[in-house]
Formats: structure tokens, sequence, C-alpha cells
């Protein structure tokens, strides 16, 4: 309790995150590919496009946590680290990557679907 970092843990879990999800991008293995190949036919996870896809998914969780890390940091630093605004953030930087993915694997599927007709 009488640490400096005690008003920054949830900035800090979610600057965490960011590097958990950033750093597998570096050597080509997105931290979504796991999931992704648990719900994608086993013939598509060699294309390059669906590496492509797990890469940009990836880059948006990623960029979401650490987005949120910073925000939550500023809130912390304010003095409001257990504020509704930080709790709504928090909630916010895991619903809009969420949303993205979601819609994002679907446009993708569309357009793959329509140039194999």
């Amino acid at each position: 309790p009488l640490s400096a970092l005690h008003t920054y843990p949830p900035a800090l879990s979610s600057g965490f995150l960011a590097l958990i999800a950033g750093l597998p991008l570096r050597p080509g293995k997105p931290f979504t590919l796991g999931t992704a190949k648990r719900t994608t036919p086993a013939e598509v996870w060699g294309e390059p496009l669906f590496l492509r896809t797990n890469v940009i998914i990836t880059a948006v969780w990623t960029a979401a946590f650490a987005v949120t890390a910073i925000a939550l940091a500023i809130i912390a630093h304010a003095g409001d680290a257990h504020s509704t605004p930080a709790t709504l953030l928090q909630v916010a930087g895991f619903v809009v990557p969420m949303m993205f993915t979601i819609r994002y694997v679907a446009a993708v599927q569309a357009k793959a679907g329509a140039g194999a007709r």
C-alpha cells in the first residue's frame, strides 16, 4: 500500500497485456493464432490471408491495450484510479477490439467467399 505504484495496477496490467500481445508480432506469430486455429479449418492455416488477418487483429488488440494503459495511467496520476471513468475505460479496452475482431473477421470471410466464387 505504501508503494508509489499502488494506484497504477489497472494501467500496469493493460500495459503488460500490450506487451504480451505485441511481442509475438515481431516473429510473425500473433497471439490470436491459437484461438483462430480452433475455429478455422486446418487447410487455411498456411494461407497468407489467415496470417495477415491475425496480425491485424493482434495489432488492434495491442494498440487497444496500450492506449488503455496510457489513459489509465493518466487517470491514476490525477487521483481517479478507482473512478467510474477508469472502469468504463477498462471495459472499453476489451469491448472495442472485440467488436473490431468480430466485424473484421466477418468482412475478411465475406471477401474471401466472394473471391472464391
